[in-house]
């Protein structure tokens, strides 16, 4: 590709066994998890700007490759990438073994490629439970909005940021740049392989390369800042849940470990638990790391789909409880099946469009996703590691729940699975504040009788300021 020099190759930490990188990053995650959950929060704050600005910036610098491209005629012209025959790609390719290999073509070949495309996306959508899990640890949570705020913005930055990202990547890296192409069934190749890099390569940029490097090393390892920290909380609510445990005197000893929280309030023990997950991370180590976190990925992926389709199923559940009831009655109302909640109320919190339907669509999505989670391993011959890394997640979550219901023998019926109340759930609590200060995430207009005037326009900004920030 004529690119300046010889070797994209990084200096730094080459001759040093990947295991002492990884043990450095497990040590780091671990110290950063057990400061005050206050600090703990600016530390990955911080870490959201830097990674946000970075692809913000990486949006702009692949918008300039492929303007700079242009205007030198290295390309056939703009959006070459998206036209024939590179645009939406028609086949797909995997390599079972060194003498098996599978190309599909046509629709065949598009409908399995946007499935593998979607196994890895997910891989990466981890961090929108952290919204749900902070918000036990959340400061004035009754009064302030910021946990509905941060429901809505996460996810549209997440998307807005993927898809422009995806986007003006593909301007300057076709699809069949042999550099990016994986065959394999499940794998996470090196840093080489990043689009972005080739994309920099292709252009003969010298130098963004290492940087994109060392940003794929200090998002990686942030990423398992906030994985520990979600993984941390969440045993710990198990463990302040009693029907969780057995009835046993080691099961109460282990759970009342886990429930204890420090002067700062950080759960201690739930923490260094959650930590020794981490190190299988000493895997990528040994030889062929690639399959191997890839089958760790495929696994992760399978579980972040469990855990999404059944709360959805959770919601259509709790969707149940509710009624089109008078929009000027309370949020609780009483019917003929009890007390249900009243989804047109005004304070009733947790209102969106089409809930509903949206549940249902994610409900069905997500069951399809976990069902062919592991086409590939199901090719000839038949891959028994793949598969047990596909599907491994669904037969844990099967035993966890068999052993939910048999951990009290007296209660115990084969035939007969009943869902257990685990917690008293009481009825929302509603503070209807009327103070713009505290409704930073809806657009009240100052001159209710002007749309254009000085007072809507700086309202108007304070508003978006409030998303953006």
């Amino acid at each position: 590709m004529n690119y300046p020099r010889e070797t994209l190759q990084w200096d730094f930490g080459t001759n040093t066994s990947p295991a002492i990188w990884v043990g450095m990053f497990l040590l780091g995650s671990l110290l950063i998890n057990l400061l005050p959950v206050r600090i703990y929060g600016e530390i990955e704050y911080y870490f959201g700007c830097i990674k946000m600005v970075v692809m913000v910036s990486l949006i702009l610098f692949n918008v300039v490759i492929s303007g700079k491209n242009v205007a030198n005629g290295t390309t056939t012209g703009h959006f070459f990438t998206y036209q024939s025959p590179y645009g939406f790609f028609s086949n797909q390719t995997v390599v079972a073994t060194s003498t098996e290999t599978y190309t599909f073509t046509g629709d065949t070949g598009r409908l399995l490629g946007m499935w593998s495309a979607l196994n890895t996306i997910f891989f990466s959508f981890e961090g929108f439970v952290t919204v749900a899990v902070t918000a036990a640890e959340n400061k004035d949570l009754d009064k302030d909005e910021t946990i509905k705020m941060s429901s809505r913005k996460a996810p549209l930055r997440i998307i807005l940021l993927y898809s422009l990202l995806i986007f003006t990547v593909g301007l300057n890296v076709p699809y069949t740049d042999p550099n990016i192409i994986d065959t394999s069934i499940n794998s996470i190749r090196r840093g080489e392989n990043s689009p972005f890099i080739v994309a920099c390569v292709r252009a003969g940029v010298v130098g963004w390369p290492h940087f994109l490097n060392a940003f794929f090393t200090f998002s990686a390892a942030s990423t398992a800042v906030n994985a520990l920290y979600i993984a941390s909380r969440l045993l710990h609510a198990l463990a302040n849940l009693r029907n969780v445990w057995p009835q046993t005197s080691w099961a109460y000893k282990i759970k009342s470990r886990l429930e204890k929280t420090n002067s700062k309030g950080v759960p201690v023990a739930a923490v260094f638990v959650s930590w020794l997950i981490g190190f299988l991370g000493f895997l990528g180590a040994r030889p062929s790391p690639a399959k191997i976190l890839g089958r760790m990925a495929i696994f992760c992926t399978c579980s972040i789909v469990i855990i999404l389709l059944f709360v959805s199923a959770a919601f259509l559940f709790f969707y149940t409880r509710t009624v089109d009831g008078d929009p000027n009655d309370n949020v609780t109302i009483t019917t003929t099946a009890g007390a249900v909640l009243n989804r047109n109320s005004s304070s009733y919190p947790y209102k969106s469009h089409l809930q509903w339907v949206r549940a249902a669509y994610c409900l069905l999505g997500f069951f399809l996703l976990m069902l062919f989670n592991g086409w590939r391993s199901f090719l000839f011959p038949f891959s028994a590691p793949d598969f047990i890394a596909s599907y491994m997640g669904v037969l844990l979550f099967v035993v966890i729940t068999a052993l939910y219901h048999v951990k009290d023998e007296r209660e115990w019926n084969p035939l007969r699975w009943t869902r257990r109340v685990t917690m008293d759930i009481n009825n929302p609590t509603v503070t209807r504040e009327k103070n713009f200060e505290l409704r930073k995430g809806r657009l009240h207009r100052a001159n209710k009788q002007s749309i254009f005037c000085k007072e809507n326009a700086v309202r108007f900004l304070e508003f978006v300021w409030a998303w953006l920030k």
